[in-house]
Protein backbone atom coordinates (compact mmCIF):
# COMPACT_ATOMS: atom_id res chain seq x y z
CA UNK A 1 0.00 0.00 0.00
CA UNK A 2 2.87 2.25 0.79
CA UNK A 3 4.40 2.16 -3.19
CA UNK A 4 1.51 3.69 -4.74
CA UNK A 5 1.05 0.85 -6.95
CA UNK A 6 -2.43 -0.48 -5.36
CA UNK A 7 -6.02 1.11 -6.80
CA UNK A 8 -7.97 3.33 -4.66
CA UNK A 9 -10.74 0.79 -4.01
CA UNK A 10 -8.31 -1.42 -2.36
CA UNK A 11 -6.64 1.22 -0.67
CA UNK A 12 -9.37 2.51 0.68
CA UNK A 13 -10.50 -1.02 1.84
CA UNK A 14 -7.53 -1.00 3.52
CA UNK A 15 -7.72 2.25 5.73
CA UNK A 16 -11.21 0.66 6.74
CA UNK A 17 -9.48 -2.06 8.37
CA UNK A 18 -6.76 0.16 9.88
CA UNK A 19 -9.52 2.61 10.97
CA UNK A 20 -11.27 -0.37 12.28
CA UNK A 21 -8.20 -1.91 14.33
CA UNK A 22 -7.06 1.75 15.63
CA UNK A 23 -10.87 2.03 17.15
CA UNK A 24 -11.28 -0.93 18.74
CA UNK A 25 -7.62 -1.88 19.82
CA UNK A 26 -5.08 0.87 19.77
CA UNK A 27 -2.07 -0.72 21.71
CA UNK A 28 -2.34 -3.44 18.30
CA UNK A 29 -2.24 -1.01 15.95
CA UNK A 30 1.16 0.56 17.52
CA UNK A 31 2.55 -3.06 17.73
CA UNK A 32 1.21 -3.50 14.19
CA UNK A 33 4.09 0.02 13.23
CA UNK A 34 6.17 -1.43 15.07
CA UNK A 35 6.75 -4.83 13.79
CA UNK A 36 6.16 -3.51 9.91
CA UNK A 37 8.77 -1.34 10.99
CA UNK A 38 11.11 -3.84 12.48
CA UNK A 39 11.03 -6.04 9.26
CA UNK A 40 11.93 -3.29 7.11
CA UNK A 41 8.84 -1.74 5.41
CA UNK A 42 9.96 1.63 4.52
CA UNK A 43 7.94 4.64 2.74
CA UNK A 44 8.79 5.04 -0.66
CA UNK A 45 10.32 8.88 0.38
CA UNK A 46 12.43 6.78 2.69
CA UNK A 47 14.11 3.89 0.38
CA UNK A 48 17.23 2.99 1.60
CA UNK A 49 17.08 4.58 5.45
CA UNK A 50 16.15 2.62 8.46
CA UNK A 51 12.16 2.33 9.03
CA UNK A 52 10.83 3.60 12.02
CA UNK A 53 7.22 3.74 13.18
CA UNK A 54 6.88 6.91 12.97
CA UNK A 55 7.77 7.12 9.26
CA UNK A 56 5.33 4.49 8.55
CA UNK A 57 2.85 6.63 10.60
CA UNK A 58 3.38 9.45 8.52
CA UNK A 59 2.82 7.56 5.15
CA UNK A 60 -0.09 5.56 6.40
CA UNK A 61 -1.72 9.27 7.38
CA UNK A 62 -0.36 10.92 4.26
CA UNK A 63 -1.99 7.90 2.15
CA UNK A 64 -5.59 7.94 4.01
CA UNK A 65 -6.06 11.89 3.88
CA UNK A 66 -5.36 11.43 -0.13
CA UNK A 67 -7.35 8.44 -0.36
CA UNK A 68 -10.21 9.60 1.25
CA UNK A 69 -12.10 11.31 -1.09
CA UNK A 70 -12.84 7.99 -3.07
CA UNK A 71 -14.78 6.49 -0.47
CA UNK A 72 -18.34 7.06 -1.71
CA UNK A 73 -20.70 5.32 1.37
CA UNK A 74 -21.43 7.33 4.13
CA UNK A 75 -21.00 4.81 7.40
CA UNK A 76 -17.90 3.93 5.30
CA UNK A 77 -16.64 7.24 5.21
CA UNK A 78 -18.01 8.39 9.22
CA UNK A 79 -15.76 5.16 10.15
CA UNK A 80 -12.74 5.99 8.26
CA UNK A 81 -12.95 9.57 9.73
CA UNK A 82 -13.14 8.23 13.10
CA UNK A 83 -10.29 6.44 12.49
CA UNK A 84 -8.35 9.71 11.23
CA UNK A 85 -9.68 11.74 14.30
CA UNK A 86 -8.28 8.19 16.87
CA UNK A 87 -4.94 9.13 15.20
CA UNK A 88 -4.88 12.30 17.69
CA UNK A 89 -3.31 10.10 20.48
CA UNK A 90 -0.86 9.61 19.04
CA UNK A 91 2.28 12.13 19.90
CA UNK A 92 3.87 12.62 16.04
CA UNK A 93 3.83 16.12 15.29
CA UNK A 94 3.88 15.72 11.53
CA UNK A 95 0.43 13.81 12.32
CA UNK A 96 -0.84 16.36 13.82
CA UNK A 97 0.05 18.73 11.12
CA UNK A 98 -1.07 16.41 8.16
CA UNK A 99 -4.61 15.73 10.32
CA UNK A 100 -5.13 19.60 10.53
CA UNK A 101 -5.45 20.28 6.66
CA UNK A 102 -8.90 21.42 5.59
CA UNK A 103 -9.83 18.73 3.29
CA UNK A 104 -9.67 16.11 6.29
CA UNK A 105 -11.34 19.06 8.40
CA UNK A 106 -14.22 19.19 5.63
CA UNK A 107 -15.43 15.90 5.37
CA UNK A 108 -18.11 16.95 8.68
CA UNK A 109 -19.91 18.84 6.46
CA UNK A 110 -20.48 15.95 3.40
Amino acid sequence: MLSGKESLLLVSNALLLFARLLLQHQKAFEQLLGSAAAAGVCPPQQQGSSSSPEGLLVALVCIWCDAFDSIAQPLARKLAACGLASLLAFPVEVCLWLLGRAAVLAVWHT
